[in-house]
């Protein structure tokens, strides 16, 4: 399957479409005499600062036919990595071993909606120690989807919970597109753009997500921001959410950033004024900073194909210490394509910027992450993808330091070298990402940090990740690794641990909470946990260096597996008349998460509610079919000439009681039992409160004593029937006398 959609080959701006291919061209003639003057776009380096010291790196998720990349990841304190790219996620450890790779339909299977996923958006929260993954679904007014999973421990292999929220709340013919996430201490964000039937963008938008809802496994709790406006009044065309750069999260609200994608100097923020329980707003403000101008198009060696930066939107944010770091690409001074890097002062409303820029390099795309032993120190690790006219596209990083005014940039370090100029669309315009990922892991007191984006091969795109440590640690101590075959396993499973230590570790001391056995001396053991739980395990390993513990908390998830659930469901009647309701129940196990019916001629003919409620307007005996699934698989179940419709005749009127001697004040339930289906009844009760109703099976009260007639008419289209039963009722005190001897 080959999934496209219509941001395949050009992405959305803030101008329709022709508008902006027309702006686009004029801006890639006009690199040719850029000149020194041309504009104020002016790289500020003052000194140089140490590169990033690469460590492991391994390839990424493996593309399929799909484009453009959409390379986003996070990982986990214990090393976990979930990794998307626009078909795909794969869950991997620092040793890159994939240990699940599915297709978005395959993920997401429990919601029932199919092909048509991309735009994938990962978020480790760090307080929480969950993951969230999201992707897109649909590119109509009708079936567009946001498809969000909460995963229900740290470890991805586990359990996740699954929703899918409505791209369309306001129900006019616009579908969501490009969406950009970030959370707070209680909430998620995920903002996007509004796109009509031919795939312009005419507004943006915002959801305020409960997080504690999604990891319960509780209905989703929302808000709607709708149209948002920047401080002008004016249409933001994208605004962008800010994740924290450190183990903690913003509280209680969030900020938002954009620009004018078009280049300019004006910055707009945004902050929602508290978590979704407070009743928030979203508060909008406007600043004045470095003027851009729309950048060019990326290079390529061996080849005239260009790759498409697009507009000079803000790609990508971070909050650090009342600071928001911004990034972009514009037009360098030179006609190259620079890295715009900003900071927004958040006291003081005022944003400093710089460019890097190298004649002949084009950068595109960049990200961000803390690369600092304490949250107030400077340094931040940058991500991009680079290429020009005499080198393949790749990843490079480098460490930017400073503050205010000051951008020190120590030099590149190539992440993945391309091997091949992209050229996968029809024409000459390739895309170039859209995105790179920059994460920080906080784990044993360490300066480390990984990055993913893309590169040139076999004339495509391959993916790369990578992990960045300070050069200086890791020159001083062992800096200790392991994984495991399996992190979540059911009882009395043998899981093998596998030291990954860089430097020639000689000495290994193992500890394994809970398992069997407890400890271990050798490289790499095998244990098993007899009991449920979640079990942490320390390794201590020792080189020339010296010695590093590493100890990963509640890393071994021991529970019951998964089982698939048992289908089964009963018919209220299996008889009925044409154009008659009927009533399903469930009967399935209840480790059963999701239902899918099909009623062969029912209106519906499908459903996916627990008990639903069918009519049948079509004579014959049809069948019932009902898939209960859960994450382990699905069970189906069913049921040939589940249900008979026949046609209706003149009714022949009969009812029954439920009580025919009762007390004073009781009441009694009436039960129509006639023949023929009829469609209207008049009942008359003497006697009784109501002494009339139309309804099928009333319930009447009966406050006097005395013995009482009722009548029962009934009729169809064929005719009508009526029945009396005198003396049918009879009200007084009930009960049983004992006669004296």
């Amino acid at each position: 399957m080959v999934l496209k959609n219509l941001s395949n080959f050009r992405h959305v701006s803030s101008i329709p479409t022709k508008d902006f291919e027309k702006l686009k061209s004029e801006t890639n003639l006009s690199r040719f005499s850029a000149n020194k003057g041309s504009n104020n776009l002016v790289q500020k380096i003052t000194k140089q600062i140490s590169s990033p010291y690469l460590n492991l790196n391994f390839r990424g998720n493996t593309r399929d036919e799909s484009i453009p990349m959409d390379n986003s990841f996070a990982i986990s304190r214990n090393g976990f990595i979930v990794s998307g790219i626009n078909s795909n996620v794969a869950f991997t450890g620092p040793d890159g071993v994939i240990t699940y790779q599915k297709g978005f339909p395959d993920f997401f299977t429990l919601l029932g909606l199919g092909t048509r996923m991309y735009d994938p958006r990962v978020i480790y929260d760090v307080e929480q120690n969950r993951f969230i993954f999201m992707c897109l679904h649909g590119s109509e007014s009708s079936n567009t989807f946001l498809c969000i999973a909460f995963s229900k421990t740290e470890d991805p292999n586990g359990e996740w919970n699954y929703y899918k929220i409505d791209g369309n709340p306001s129900g006019d013919n616009h579908w969501f597109d490009y969406p950009n996430v970030a959370i707070s201490k209680n909430d998620l964000y995920i903002s996007g753009l509004m796109r009509d039937s031919i795939a312009d963008w005419n507004y943006s938008v915002l959801y305020q997500i409960q997080k504690k809802e999604g990891y319960d496994g509780n209905d989703l709790t929302w808000k709607y921001y709708n149209d948002l406006k920047d401080a002008d009044q004016q249409p933001s065309f994208n605004i962008v959410p800010t994740p924290s750069s450190w183990n903690y999260l913003s509280d209680p609200g969030m900020y938002f950033v954009s620009n004018k994608p078009l280049g300019g100097n004006t910055y707009n923020l945004y902050y929602t004024t508290g978590s979704l329980n407070q009743n928030p707003s979203l508060v909008s403000l406007q600043m004045q900073g470095l003027d851009t101008k729309l950048a060019p198009d990326g290079r390529q060696l061996n080849t005239t194909n260009v790759l498409n930066t697009f507009d000079s939107r803000i790609w990508s944010t971070l909050y650090k210490d009342g600071i928001i770091h911004i990034g972009s690409h514009v037009m360098a001074l030179n006609g190259d394509v620079g890295l715009f890097y900003g900071r927004i002062n958040i006291a003081a409303l005022k944003i400093d910027a710089d460019i890097l820029t190298i004649p002949g390099r084009d950068y595109g795309f960049p990200s961000f992450s803390a690369f600092n032993k304490k949250e107030s120190d400077e340094e931040i690790l940058v991500n991009y993808l680079v290429s020009g006219p005499d080198i393949l596209p790749g990843q490079q990083q480098r460490v930017c330091s400073g503050t205010g005014e000051n951008f020190d940039w120590s030099n590149p370090v190539t992440l993945k070298e391309g091997t091949s100029f992209v050229d996968v669309l029809p024409d000459n315009n390739e895309r170039w990402g859209d995105y790179t990922t920059s994460c920080r892991r906080f784990f044993n007191d360490r300066i480390e940090n990984w990055v993913t984006g893309c590169f040139g091969e076999q004339k495509s795109y391959g993916t790369w990740l990578g992990q960045y440590v300070n050069e200086e640690a890791f020159n001083t101590i062992p800096m200790g690794e392991f994984v495991a075959t399996k992190t979540t396993a059911p009882k009395n499973t043998s899981i093998a641990f596998k030291d990954i230590t860089q430097k020639n570790a000689s000495k290994w001391q193992w500890s394994f909470e809970g398992g069997t056995p407890e400890t271990s001396n050798i490289q790499n053991p095998i244990v098993e946990w007899k009991e449920n739980g979640a079990y942490s395990v320390t390794l201590i390993v020792k080189n020339d260096l010296g010695v590093d513990t590493i100890t990963k908390i509640d890393y071994i998830h021991v529970q019951d597996a998964v089982v698939k659930p048992i289908a089964d469901f009963s018919i209220a009647k299996d008889t009925i008349f044409k154009d008659d309701m009927v009533k399903f129940t469930n009967l399935s196990s209840s480790n059963a998460v999701t239902y899918k019916w099909t009623f062969n001629q029912g209106s519906p003919g499908f459903s996916i509610e627990k008990d639903p409620i069918i009519r049948y307007p079509k004579l014959g005996s049809h069948l019932v079919s009902m898939t209960a699934a859960n994450i382990a698989g699905t069970s189906t179940k069913i049921k040939q000439k589940a249900v008979t419709v026949i046609s209706r005749f003149t009714p022949i009127s009969e009812f029954s009681a439920s009580a025919t001697s009762v007390n004073i004040g009781a009441d009694v339930v009436f039960s129509d039992i006639s023949k023929g289906g009829p469609t209207g009844w008049l009942w008359t009760i003497e006697g009784g409160t109501p002494g009339t109703s139309i309804l099928q099976n009333p319930i009447i009260k009966f406050n006097n004593a005395g013995v009482y007639s009722v009548t029962l008419q009934t009729g169809n289209e064929f005719g009508t029937s009526t029945t009396t039963k005198s003396g049918y009722i009879s009200v007084g005190q009930v009960g049983v006398i004992e006669p004296d001897f």
